[in-house]
């Protein structure tokens, strides 16, 4: 079976997270993500890329992946570090008020 193209337009994903003091929230909005190439089973790498918006941080990511691997390149800017704030409220006392930008690349988990 093969699907040459797949894509997802203005999606919205709201993460709750219970077990933290405050509870952590965080909302992702307009997210599109594309993907070509898919083929079960699976033959080759699949190409993909998208985009979202994570209280107001511009996320992009691109790559190619399989079930068994995936080569993700991510960029983010002004990442609120306030949503990490419910994680870090057990260990730190500060509250996070900074801003941060990054680029990644992870090639993926390596055979042991």
């Amino acid at each position: 079976m093969q699907v040459d193209k797949v894509a997802l337009n203005g999606g919205e994903i709201g993460w709750r997270g219970q077990t933290t003091r405050p509870a952590a929230a965080v909302d992702v909005k307009q997210l599109n993500i594309q993907a070509s190439g898919l083929t079960w089973p699976i033959q080759k790498a699949a190409p993909f890329s998208g985009s979202s918006v994570i209280d107001g941080a511009v996320l992009r990511f691109s790559g190619q992946a399989t079930d068994k691997m995936a080569n993700v390149q991510t960029e983010v800017e002004a990442l609120p570090l306030s949503l990490a704030a419910p994680y870090l409220a057990q260990s730190l006392e500060p509250t996070p008020m900074a801003s941060s930008a990054a680029r990644s690349r992870w090639p993926g988990p390596r055979p042991i």
